[in-house]
């Protein structure tokens, strides 16, 4: 059976116009890529489950100037 949206949708994914669509069918999107520009650790993030689980290598030097520059940054803002 000729569906006339999907055969739209896969022309324009040929023509490369889009890199992505959302399937409206199953509700499930599909990436063709992804590019990731920023990550940053927020004390709030906006997505409740986007939490750091692991840490996969990190050195005691790297922890500790990140630990330092965290209390750097605490004291700052207390100052305010």
């Amino acid at each position: 059976m000729e569906n006339p949206l999907r055969e739209t949708e896969n022309a324009v994914l040929r023509s490369k116009l889009l890199r992505q669509i959302s399937d409206a069918v199953s509700g499930i999107r599909k990436l063709a890529e992804v590019d990731l520009w920023e990550v940053s650790l927020v004390t709030f993030p906006a997505n409740q489950a986007a939490n750091v689980t692991v840490i996969k290598q990190a050195d005691r030097d790297t922890l500790t100037g990140f630990s330092c520059a965290l209390d750097r940054m605490i004291g700052d803002l207390a100052g305010r």
